[in-house]
């Protein structure tokens, strides 16, 4: 079978994650591949067995990250929610689909991150919009000259 031969997908995962122990910083991209005759099919292992522990953790964060302040903005009534909604579903479909197959080079991940930041910096920009103006501070020369 697929999964449970030899060199199956779940001896991939196996191979993959005892590679990724033996070799902090990674083997490189696409070489697990190259030796193996075909990808270990999970995002997570492949990021920590081909860019290492740094690279891991920075994709880890990256998707965190933009999962909790997407969802933070996801249903406040803005002009660009239906983008964001359809961005972010999408974004959330393909992070839960990268359990079973590589994703780092699908182009449209990068797309729908692009998109999900793009609202999250509108509201940004929206929120700081609507901060009412404060006056500079200006030191109040009597206090000082008091002294």
């Amino acid at each position: 079978s697929y999964d449970t031969a030899r060199l199956g997908r779940f001896a991939r995962y196996a191979i993959g994650f005892q590679m990724a122990m033996e070799h902090p910083f990674g083997i490189g991209p696409l070489v697990f591949g190259t030796i193996f005759g075909e990808d270990t099919h999970d995002i997570w292992l492949m990021m920590l067995m081909d860019y290492g522990w740094l690279g891991f953790v920075s994709f880890l964060t990256l998707v965190i990250w933009t999962i909790c302040a997407g969802f933070r903005i996801l249903l406040r009534d803005r002009p660009w929610q239906p983008y964001l909604l359809c961005a972010y579903v999408a974004f959330i479909g393909n992070v839960g689909l990268g359990t079973f197959i590589d994703i780092d080079h699908w182009r449209h991940v990068y797309l729908l991150l692009g998109l999900v930041w793009g609202a999250i910096a509108l509201e940004h920009r929206h929120q700081r919009q609507l901060r009412p103006a404060m006056p500079k501070a200006s030191p109040d020369r009597g206090a000082l000259s008091a002294r």
